[in-house]
Order: C-alpha cells, then structure tokens, then sequence
C-alpha cells in the first residue's frame, strides 16, 4: 500500500498539467505581489508608528461589532415593521434568516478595517489574495482531476498498472486520495509562497499590525474552506473521468453542465438553487455566499457538494472494478 501510494505521489507531481498549472500560479503570485507594493506608499518611520497605531486602535472599536455580529440581537422589532410595510414574504423570511444566522461572523471578519493611507496591510492583502485564488485554483484542480485517471484509460496506462496492482478497488481508491492530497498539497504551497512574496513590500512598505486572534480565526477559516473545495472540485473531475474515461470529454462536460445546465435551471425554477453545485460552491467560498442560498451555511453546502462527489466516485470505483480494462 505504501509503495503504491508513493509510486502514485511521484506520479501525480510528475504530470505536465500539475507542472503548467504550478507556473500559472507562481506567475499570478508574481503579478500581485508586483502590484501590491506599486500601489502601496512609502512613509517615514514616524508616519509608519502612526498608522501602526491606528490600525490597532480600529481593530480594538471593532471587537465590540464582532460580538455583536456573532450574537445579533433579536430582529423582531425589524421583522414586525417590514411586515405592517406589506413587504412580500420572501424577503421578511430571508431578513429573518440572515438575523439569526451564525454566518454574519465571517461577514464582520472580512469587513475589518485593516488599510491604513495606503500601506501595504498584510493582515488584509494576504487572506484577500488567497480567497481570490481559490476559485482558479477549483478550475484547475477539476481538470488536473480528471486528467489523472481519463488521460490513463486513453493512453492505456491502466492496463499496465493493473499488471502489477491487479485489485482494482485498491488502485482507484489510491488514486482518488493522491487526487485530493496533491491539490491540498499545492494550497498549502500557494499560501506559503504568498507570504513569502508579502515580506518584502510588508517590510517596506507596510505594517504587520492587525494580526491578532480575529485575524487568525477568519484566515484559518478561509483556508479550510478553500482546502475543502479544491478536494471536492479535484474528486469531482476524477469521479466522472472515470466514469466516461476520457478527460477532454470530462472537462466540457463539466464546464458545460455548471456555466449552461445549471444556470438554465436557475432561470427556469428558483426551487432548485439549493441543491445545484455553483450556489453550493459559492456558499461555501465567499464570505457571504449565505445570501445566495439563505437556509444553508457553508458547512451545509460542503456537506452537500461531499455527498454529490461521493456518489460519483462510488458508481465510477464500481465501473473501474467491474467493466473490461479494455473496453
């Protein structure tokens, strides 16, 4: 088991689209980094100590919001007033939801006044840079999905493995895991190199303050939402390569079924948004992805997305057991 899951981490960072894709995101960290430090200013120490302070001093007003978005007060008041004004249902019932949900704590983080006459804020432009690369880095990980097991069947890779791993559910299963733990394996380097490209517009630039308990808590939960999705984007495009054992074939379905499918649906009938994948994959990223689908948090929603990606891997592992190697 071992050497197979090893065999198959070489294999996985060896390929030409994890390589293409690495670049892409090397050099969009370049570009920002680049652009981060020319948008920001220069300033004197003095200046740098009172901008320093400033931002801790908004940090601390800001305790006092946060507690109160974390536990909002009851919108009864509110709720009774839209309700005299003959608002229509579906609006009192979302401004009921949105009062009452634990959701408006991520919302509160992210609003966080962390820029201060143009300094470079690290405490702001990191978790931001990382959030925006999420959604780039779920396209890439759909196709890198499903290029790992697609690009295999085509080219006939499968049979020679299997020569020498013949239990089938053993050699899907490894794959599917390498899938997901290479993708989390290159987040986590994303975020590395990102800080790294930070310091030194930070440094002379910038300011670190603002890196506090909050600041940790809603960058931690950025990362393991980010992390989550990545998975489910990667297990997705792999699911359904397997299932149709072809990779281009895989991609434009994919792409077609979530930019064209699914947003027909969300034209035609408004009681399917809960359950389709780009709601879903919005709820669990943005910080107040909740607004798009108002009964469901982001854990629901990855919950949800789990169980779809979970459903396609067990009907493809059971094809990749049962159909003819050569068929």
């Amino acid at each position: 088991m071992t050497r197979l899951l090893l065999v198959e981490v070489r294999r996985f960072f060896a390929r030409d689209i994890v390589r293409l894709f690495g670049l892409i995101l090397v050099g969009g960290i370049v570009l920002i980094t680049i652009g981060s430090f020319l948008s920001s200013l220069p300033m004197t120490p003095a200046e740098a100590a009172e901008a320093d302070e400033q931002i801790r001093a908004n940090r601390t007003d800001m305790e006092e919001q946060i507690l109160q978005c974390r536990n909002p007060p009851p919108a009864t008041e509110q709720i009774e007033m839209m309700e005299q004004q003959g608002m229509p249902p579906e609006f009192i019932e979302r401004m009921r939801i949105d009062a009452e949900r634990d959701r408006t704590r991520r919302e509160c983080l992210d609003q966080l006044q962390t820029s201060v006459n143009g300094r470079l804020i690290f405490a702001r432009t990191y978790p931001s840079n990382i959030q925006l690369a999420i959604f780039p880095m779920a396209l890439m990980s759909l196709a890198i999905g499903a290029t790992l097991i697609g690009a295999e069947w085509t080219t006939g890779t499968v049979t020679t493995q299997l020569t020498w791993e013949p239990r089938r559910l053993r050699l899907f299963s490894v794959k599917a895991l390498v899938a997901a733990l290479g993708v989390l394996a290159t987040f986590v380097a994303l975020q590395a190199l990102m800080a790294v490209s930070l310091l030194p517009g930070t440094l002379l630039r910038g300011t670190f303050a603002g890196i506090d308990r909050w600041w940790w808590e809603h960058y931690l939960d950025i990362v393991w939402r980010g992390g989550a999705v990545l998975a489910i984007a990667c297990l997705l495009g792999f699911g359904v390569s397997g299932l149709i054992r072809n990779t281009v074939a895989a991609v434009g379905g994919l792409f077609a079924y979530l930019l064209i499918v699914e947003n027909i649906l969300r034209a035609v009938t408004q009681d399917l948004r809960q359950w389709l994948i780009t709601n879903n994959l919005l709820v669990a990223v943005l910080p107040d992805g909740s607004r798009i689908i108002p009964e469901r948090s982001a854990e629901e929603a990855l919950l949800l997305l789990s169980a779809y990606v979970f459903g396609i891997l067990v009907l493809s592992g059971f094809l990749f057991w049962r159909r003819d190697v050569a068929g």
